[in-house]
């Protein structure tokens, strides 16, 4: 807190007690003063910290609907990769199956005709 002095030819004017009561009224308006800067100063400092906060809070929310619906998107490419996978595995093995009934059903007939021919 400063220290507040009259001068001496307002002292000399006022005299001693009024001074005394200047200087009191003004250290109290100087603290008082000091205290309602601190106020407004915790005011803005906690209105921009709640602005900052929320505007991370907005920002995080954005990234994490962004990465869902990324997330989704990849997901829905995998499956059709999948399906797809199983519609060649189940072409192969319908060939694969055909082959082999083709192989029971031509096996009789060619082993005779081996058979003829040696």
């Amino acid at each position: 807190m400063p220290i507040i002095f009259a001068p001496k030819a307002l002292r000399d004017k006022l005299g001693e007690e009024a001074s005394e009561f200047l200087i009191t009224i003004l250290e109290k308006t100087n603290e008082d003063q000091k205290i309602h800067l601190f106020t407004v100063l915790e005011d803005r400092f906690e209105k921009r910290l709640t602005e900052t906060i929320s505007g991370l809070h907005s920002g995080f929310h954005g990234m994490n609907k962004s990465l869902r619906t990324e997330m989704h998107t990849g997901f829905l490419n995998m499956q059709k990769q999948i399906a797809d996978i199983h519609k060649t595995i189940a072409a192969q093995t319908k060939w694969f199956l055909a082959a082999i009934l083709a192989g029971i059903t031509i096996h009789p007939v060619a082993a005779k005709i081996i058979d003829r021919l040696l």
